[in-house]
């Protein structure tokens, strides 16, 4: 509503935003305050250095530099995307044995009908400290058994420190099977409020330069994969719900799955040596609903 106000002239729009190119208002008005990004967040501390508050990047926008989102923006523009890209890449095929710290996320399709979504697996590492994404998969039409069998398939191959996915398209029985088999994985409830956290924080990866895509053009494979995840990207944005009076994050285009999965597989990267995903909001942490026991 805030956007159509603005490009209406019989209304008057004012905006006090924190800070400006020039100025810090912030800390004129609080002196020894200060406002940090960290990790993808922006992070107030009063004048004892404690945290006060902390925000996500679009709730930051919204809040403090009066720019909230509209149905009209991109969350993952390709000016913010293209600096990602290593053309000298392709992905790999299996762990590599010098290395540690594989990750995993993934996003299922909840029928193998025709005409389903897609199932989608994106592997990744950190290398030098930028997100890697070294493997994706994306298969069609792929039912509950298979894409636990690939599941399976992905962990012999790479050993993954964390399996992340979306427990609510086959639940915690799916999760429980996997995990009696000694494979790490974990349920996250890729609802409105988890999700924007997700999303959000792939959004800092990207502002952050944290992001690194294989894109060899002479392996067609990576290549293909890689752009298939770009068009998902840039495609991505906030839809406006009228029936429940709410905005959510997800893909305008046909499709979504592979920005979801990549999500997760980065969600899971950030939160290295917790198992206990929590939505920060002020000064004390509340756990989500993808409450895990603690390692």
């Amino acid at each position: 509503m805030i956007h159509e106000l603005q490009k209406n002239p019989a209304y008057k729009n004012v905006t006090y935003p924190v800070w400006t190119n020039d100025r810090n208002y912030f800390e004129e008005r609080y002196p020894g305050w200060k406002i940090r990004k960290e990790k993808g967040r922006y992070n107030i501390y009063n004048n004892l250095n404690e945290l006060f508050d902390s925000y996500d990047v679009f709730s930051f926008s919204r809040e403090l530099l009066c720019k909230p989102l509209s149905e009209d923006d991109r969350l993952f523009p390709y000016s913010l995307i293209k600096n990602c890209f290593n053309e000298d890449l392709g992905f790999e095929t299996k762990r590599d044995p010098g290395r540690d710290g594989y990750y995993i996320g993934a996003d299922f399709a909840m029928s193998a009908n025709t005409g389903a979504d897609f199932t989608c697996f994106c592997v990744g590492r950190r290398i030098n400290g930028k997100k890697r994404l070294v493997k994706m998969e994306r298969y069609k039409g792929l039912g509950y058994i298979a894409q636990k069998a690939r599941l399976r398939i992905l962990n012999e191959l790479f050993r993954p420190v964390e399996l992340l996915v979306d427990k609510k398209s086959f639940g915690e029985a799916f999760i429980q099977d996997l995990r009696s088999e000694k494979i790490p994985i974990k349920g996250f409830n890729f609802d409105a409020g988890p999700k924007q956290e997700a999303v959000a924080s792939l959004r800092g990866d990207f502002e952050d330069n944290k992001i690194e895509l294989p894109r060899d053009i002479r392996d067609l494979n990576t290549k293909m994969k890689i752009d298939i995840l770009v068009k998902e990207l840039m495609s991505y944005g906030v839809k406006y719900d009228p029936i429940k009076k709410s905005i959510k994050l997800e893909g305008i285009g046909s499709h979504d799955d592979t920005v979801d999965a990549f999500s997760l597989m980065c969600f899971s990267m950030r939160h290295r040596g917790f198992s206990n995903y929590a939505i920060i909001r002020g000064n004390k942490r509340r756990s989500s609903s993808a409450l895990m026991s603690r390692t």
